[in-house]
C-alpha cells in the first residue's frame, strides 16, 4: 500500500488536507480522501486503512476487521492517485494443518465487485525461490485480469506497486473481504493486487515462518490454490476468472496454454549411505568451532540449514535422566544423540559394522578379524527431538565422556511481526539434570556444497549401513525414459527431511506432520540418457524398505492426526 504524508491545512468540511485534495482533484476522484483513525494513512472518508486499524466498517456479518497495512510515507504523484490492496485467492499452507483453499465462486465474485468499480487489477505471481514478486505484464492477458479495468483501458495508466514478500502477511491482524476492498477503491482510481495468481515453490530451505501464538512454518509448497498450480497449470479457478474478466473486455483470440506434461516415473529403490555424524569431515570441512556455550546460526555466520553441537556427558549418569533447554531456546529443531563407548566387549564379527532400532555401531579397534574379537565398540543411540513451542527435554543415560550430539535445523525465518529478530540454533544452553552443559563443539554443515559436488554419490558408503534410526543420508538413481517431464515425488513411510535431485535442493519434506505429502519436481532438474542422483537426508527414521515413488499429480491434504479428502 502507498501511503502520502498528513498535511496541517484542510480542503474540505470532511477534514480532507489540500494535498489530499490535490491528489484526488488530480486523478479525477470524487470522493474526498481523509486519514483513516489509525492516523497512518490516507483513505476515503469514513474508511480506516493502514496500520493497526481496529475501527473501520465491519463486513455483513459483522465478524471481520479492516485489514492491517505496513504503510511507508511517500509523496503522493501529481497525475495519478492509487490504492494498493490484497485481495487473496487462496493462502498459504502450514506444517500440521490442513491444505488451505479458497471457494472459486468467492474469489470470482470479489473479483467482479472490483472490476465494477472501475479497479486496474494485477495478478501477484512468485519467483522460484520463494522470495521476489513481481506482476504480469499485459501481454500474458491469457492468464490474468491485469490492465481490464475500464479506467486503465481508457488510457490512465494504474502505477505499479511492488509488495514486499511480507506483504501477504498484511491481513494479519484481520481479514481483507471483498465488501472491505471494494469500499476502499470507491470513487479511486486504485490498483488492487490479487495474491497469489501463480503458485510456487519453496524449494532448499527458502520456507519461511509465521507468528500466530507460536511458531508456525511454513511448508514446501507454495502452491496457495491460485488459479495457476504450483506446477504453472491453469485451474478451475483461473477459468472462473476469465469468465469474469470477459464480463468487461474481450478476451485474447486463441486456445489457452495447456498444463505442461508431467510424468510417474514410479519406484526408485534407495539405500543407506552413511550416518551425518560419520560424514561431519566432508560436511563440515573447515572442523568445528570450539565455545565455552552454544553459539547462534548468526553468530557463527549459517544463514540456513544445519548445524552439528557437540559435547560430552561430564559424569556417568546411570539412570535416565532429563536433558533439558530453557523455553524458547531451541530454533527451531533439535535432533538428540549420543555416541556411547563400550571397550573390551567380545563380539562376533561378520563386516565392519551392526545396527538395529534406535542403535548403530562402529568399530574403534578389531583384535582378529573375522571371528571373536575383543574391540572398542561405538553404539549411536538416537534419542529423540527436541522442538521449538513443542517438546524441550528428552532422557539420556552413558559414562562420563560418551559424545553427545544435537543436530539444530533452521525450519525458516518469521518474516513479519514483533518476532522478525528470529535468531537461530541453540540460543541457551543444555542441562543435564539441571546442570548446564559447557565446552561444545560447533560444526556448521554446508549440506548443498558437498551434494553439489557428487557426493555422496562419488563416496563409498559408510558402515552400519542397516541402520535406520536418527539423521541418514540415502541414495539411490533412476532412468527417464527419453524425457524430462514435471512430477512429484512421494516418500512412502519416511518422516522428515530434505530430498536433493541432481544435487539440485527441492525442499523438505514432512509426511508425518502434513499436509504436503509430494515435493515437485520439475522436469528442467532431470537429465536424459544418464542416471538421476537421488539424496535424501532422513532426520528421524526412514522406512524398513527404503523407497520413493514419482507421481503424475501431487498429494497436498493429509495431515497426522486427522484425515482429509487428498487433493490431488
Amino acid at each position: 500500500m502507498s501511503c502520502y504524508p498528513r498535511s496541517s491545512h484542510a480542503c474540505t468540511s470532511m477534514g480532507e488536507t489540500s494535498s489530499a485534495c490535490r491528489w484526488r482533484m488530480n486523478m479525477g476522484a470524487t470522493t474526498p480522501v481523509t486519514m483513516g483513525t489509525c492516523g497512518t494513512c490516507w483513505a476515503p472518508s469514513g474508511r480506516c486503512w493502514g496500520a493497526r486499524c481496529c475501527s473501520s466498517p465491519q463486513t455483513a456479518r459483522g465478524q471481520r476487521s479492516c485489514a492491517a497495512a505496513r504503510c511507508r510515507g511517500s509523496t503522493p504523484p501529481s497525475t495519478l492517485g492509487q490504492v494498493n490492496s490484497e485481495y487473496y485467492t487462496g493462502w498459504l499452507d502450514y506444517w500440521g494443518e490442513a491444505h488451505a483453499s479458497t471457494s472459486l465462486v468467492h474469489v470470482a465474485r470479489g473479483l467482479e465487485d472490483m472490476l465494477q468499480l472501475g479497479a486496474s487489477v494485477n495478478m501477484q505471481v512468485v519467483s522460484w525461490w520463494g522470495t521476489a514478486w513481481g506482476a504480469l505484464p499485459c501481454h500474458l492477458q491469457h492468464w490474468n485480469g491485469h490492465c481490464c479495468s475500464p479506467s486503465c483501458q481508457a488510457g490512465r495508466a494504474a502505477a505499479a506497486c511492488f509488495i514486499s514478500r511480507q506483504g501477504w502477511h498484511w491481513a494479519q491482524q484481520g481479514m481483507v473481504s471483498p465488501c472491505w476492498v471494494c469500499g476502499v477503491l470507491t470513487g479511486l482510481s486504485g490498483v488492487s493486487r490479487r495474491y497469489m495468481f501463480h503458485g510456487g515453490t519453496n524449494f532448499a530451505y527458502w520456507s519461511g515462518a509465521d507468528f500466530k501464538d507460536q511458531y508456525k512454518p511454513v511448508t514446501t509448497s507454495y502452491d496457495y490454490d491460485a488459479p495457476l498450480s504450483e506446477a504453472g497449470d491453469p485451474t478451475e479457478k483461473l477459468f472462473a476468472i476469465r469468465m469474469v474478466i470477459s464480463k468487461f473486455q474481450p478476451l485474447p483470440a486463441g486456445p489457452m496454454p495447456p498444463a505442461t506434461p508431467k510424468y510417474a516415473y514410479g519406484r526408485v529403490a534407495l539405500q543407506k549411505h552413511a550416518d551425518l555424524l560419520d560424514a561431519l569431515d566432508v560436511l563440515c570441512p573447515s572442523g568445528p568451532i570450539q565455545s565455552r556455550f552454544p553459539l547462534t546460526f548468526e553468530a557463527i555466520k549459517q544463514a540456513h540449514g544445519f548445524v552439528v553441537y557437540r559435547t560430552q556427558l561430564p559424569r556417568d549418569v546411570l539412570e535416565p535422566t532429563m536433558l533439558g533447554a530453557p523455553p524458547h531456546s531451541i530454533c527451531d529443531r533439535g535432533y538428540v544423540m549420543l555416541q556411547k563407548g563400550q571397550r573390551g566387549a567380545l563380539a562376533w564379527l561378520w563386516g565392519a559394522g551392526y545396527s538395529t532400532g534406535r542403535l548403530s555401531a562402529r568399530f574403534g579397534a578389531v583384535g582378529c578379524g573375522h571371528g571373536a574379537a575383543v574391540l572398542t565398540l561405538w553404539l549411536q543411540e538416537y534419542r529423540g527431538t527436541l522442538e521449538r513451542d513443542g517438546q524441550t527435554t528428552v532422557y539420556v543415560m552413558g559414562r562420563a565422556g560418551d559424545t553427545l550430539d544435537v543436530l539444530l535445523e533452521n525450519m525458516g525465518r518469521i518474516s513479519f511481526g514483533a518476532n522478525i529478530s528470529d535468531f537461530k540454533g541453540l540460543l541457551g544452553n543444555l542441562s543435564l539434570d539441571s546442570s548446564p552443559l559447557s565446552n561444545w563443539l560447533i560444526y556448521p554443515l554446508d549440506i548443498d556444497a558437498a551434494v553439489q559436488q557428487g557426493w555422496p554419490h562419488a563416496a563409498l558408503p559408510k558402515s552400519s549401513r542397516r541402520g535406520r534410526a536418527g539423521p541418514a543420508f540415502y541414495t539411490g538413481t533412476f532412468e527417464t525414459p527419453g524425457l524430462t517431464w514435471d512430477t512429484f515425488v512421494k516418500f512412502p513411510g519416511w518422516s522428515k527431511g530434505q530430498l536433493w535431485i541432481n544435487g539440485f535442493n527441492l525442499g523438505r519434506y514432512w509426511p508425518r506432520r502434513g499436509p504436503q505429502q509430494t515435493l515437485f519436481v520439475p522436469g528442467s532438474v532431470l537429465h536424459v540418457g544418464r542416471p538421476n542422483n537421488i539424496t535424501v537426508l532422513e532426520l528421524e527414521g526412514a522406512p524398513s524398505t527404503p523407497l520413493l515413488l514419482f507421481l503424475d499429480q501431487p498429494l497436498f491434504n493429509r495431515t497426522l492426526g486427522h484425515s482429509t479428502v487428498a487433493t490431488e
